[in-house]
């Protein structure tokens, strides 16, 4: 018997409203804003298109952080948990991150409680795109063929 933690699920942020509060998940995003007060990192990827902005609680990594994990413009990989979603629509982001979030299918922004994150330096975002997406696909086959 297995006790170790959970593997996580390699997605792209744009999909992270597909996945269900406490599923385990693992994706790429740009730091668009970083709310001190909240310990909040913004992070979106506009592939393949944009929408949904990924809203990372980062309170349990604060100690190990790097300033240039939190700067504006640079992208990061995180692992963490699908805590809740903002319907689109319902609060702006900013005063979403201050007030609390609100249940609710249809998502636009996703609340992600980071275990691990760390920058992603170098990418090629078209190449990690391109295999992200093959990855997905394979991983979905392959759970068919156990399935039937």
């Amino acid at each position: 018997m297995n006790n170790g933690p959970l593997p996580s699920t390699l997605v792209l942020l744009q999909h992270l409203p597909s996945y269900s509060t406490g599923s385990k998940v693992r994706f790429l995003g740009c730091v668009t804003h970083y709310h001190l007060r909240s310990g909040t990192l913004s992070l979106q990827h506009a592939y393949p298109e944009e929408g949904v902005i990924a809203m990372i609680d980062v309170e349990l990594l604060l100690e190990s952080l790097k300033r240039e994990d939190l700067e504006v413009g640079n992208w990061v990989n995180v692992v963490g948990y699908v805590e809740g979603f903002l319907p689109a629509g319902k609060k702006g982001v900013g005063e979403a991150i201050q007030n609390g979030w609100q249940g609710g299918n249809g998502a636009q922004s996703v609340r992600v409680k980071a275990v691990m994150l760390w920058g992603a330096r170098e990418l090629k975002i078209e190449e990690y795109e391109k295999a992200t997406e093959g990855r997905i696909l394979e991983d979905r086959r392959f759970s068919r063929q156990i399935t039937t």
